[in-house]
């Protein structure tokens, strides 16, 4: 099973554990390992996470996917 962290709604296969983040870049800078270590804990085979936009205010959501990234079966995706 998949695991897809996403801050748009984006449609999925029903086989894909998925959670949409409409909130701001504070939010998700706060709450982002928490949010990973749920999809851990339901032993998915890989993360795929829709990477935010790239500007200041998403600077430390960025950092954080980055070092989640080194340590986990992740892949980074832009639309």
């Amino acid at each position: 099973m998949v695991g897809m962290l996403s801050i748009t709604s984006l449609p999925l296969p029903e086989n894909c554990f998925y959670i949409i983040l409409p909130m701001g870049p504070e939010f998700l800078a706060r709450q982002l390992y928490t949010i990973l270590r749920e999809f851990c804990s339901n032993n998915l085979d890989c993360i795929l996470v829709e990477y935010p936009p790239r500007t200041p205010g998403w600077a430390a959501v960025h950092d954080r996917l980055t070092r989640a990234g080194s340590s986990a079966c992740m892949t980074h995706i832009s639309l």
